[in-house]
Formats: structure tokens, sequence, C-alpha cells
């Protein structure tokens, strides 16, 4: 049970205490009304009363048991929160830097050969020629590339701690 339900039951009953309250004066006061000098008057009060009494401290104990089992959740939820995340706080993974090519992307009137550089120190780099996006079982990077023809090249870097790079995408156009 959610703490905005267990707070619904207490109102509820709170209410209801009230609401039986006002009904046992109400009826206390009827009977005194019709018979105010009798002794049945005043048992009818003594026994509204009593009756009142009982009903708020039942609707007192329910409050408490009530608040008592949100306590129980809140801090179990809390130890579950503090289980699941361990004693520190993962970290996120930093990115292989993005590699670079040299020439830049283009039109070119010869084909050109293109090398691909990385920050990341002991990247494995990958590439497609035909607009694919590279993944590990693509060509691996191992020196110049010759670029005879139109094509998109995708490049993609992984390194052993860290998440892939972005993509690289360039298209180089011989004329």
């Amino acid at each position: 049970m959610s703490l905005k339900q267990d707070v619904t039951s207490v109102v509820r009953v709170m209410d209801r205490v009230v609401f039986g309250a006002v009904f046992l004066c109400m009826s206390s006061m009827l009977v005194q009304a019709q018979d105010p000098g009798t002794d049945a008057a005043m048992q009818a009060v003594q026994q509204s009363t009593q009756i009142a009494t009982q009903a708020a401290q039942q609707a007192t104990q329910q409050a408490n048991q009530a608040a008592q089992q949100a306590n129980q959740q809140a801090s179990q939820d809390a130890q579950n929160a503090a289980a699941s995340s361990g004693p520190f706080p993962q970290r996120v993974k930093p990115r292989t830097s993005r590699p670079s090519l040299s020439p830049s992307a283009g039109k070119y009137s010869a084909p050109t050969v293109v090398t691909i550089q990385i920050g990341t120190p002991n990247a494995q780099i990958f590439y497609t020629l035909d607009g694919s996006n590279p993944t590990l079982s693509s060509t691996p990077y191992t020196g110049p590339i010759q670029v005879s023809s139109t094509c998109r090249l995708k490049v993609i870097a992984f390194s052993k701690n860290n998440a892939p790079s972005k993509v690289l995408s360039a298209k180089y156009v011989i004329r």
C-alpha cells in the first residue's frame, strides 16, 4: 500500500469517527429534548460520550498503524533503492573520441587517399564505404584508404574502457 493510500484510509476512518460522534450527540440531544428530566436522557448522553470516545480511540489506533506501515514502507523503499544502486553511483563511460579524416569530405578530380586519426589511445577503428553504419565486424582500419570512386565513408572507433564513438560520415565525390 502506498503512502497516499494510507493517508486516504486514515482520512476515511476519521470521517467515520466524526460522523459517528455527531450522530450520537444529536441522538442524545433529541432524547434530552423529549424528556429532559429523566435518567434516560442522562444515560443516553453518557452512552454517546463513551461510544464517541471509543470510536476516537479506535480511529487514533488505526491512524497510528497506517502511519507506522507507511514509515516502514518508506524505509523499505529507501533500503531497496540504496541496495540497487550499490555503494557508489554508477559512472557513465566516457565516449571514445570521434575519428577525424584527412583530407575532409568533398569533391576531388582524381582518386584520393584518406587517413583516419583518433584521439583515444588504443582505440580500434572500423569503417564502411557503402554508407552503412560500421560495427565491430566491419573493415578494420589498418592504414590509409584508397578512395577511387564516389562513396560515403562511415567510421566508428571502439576502445576497451569507453563507449563507442559517434559515427563519422563523409561523402567523397571523385570526378
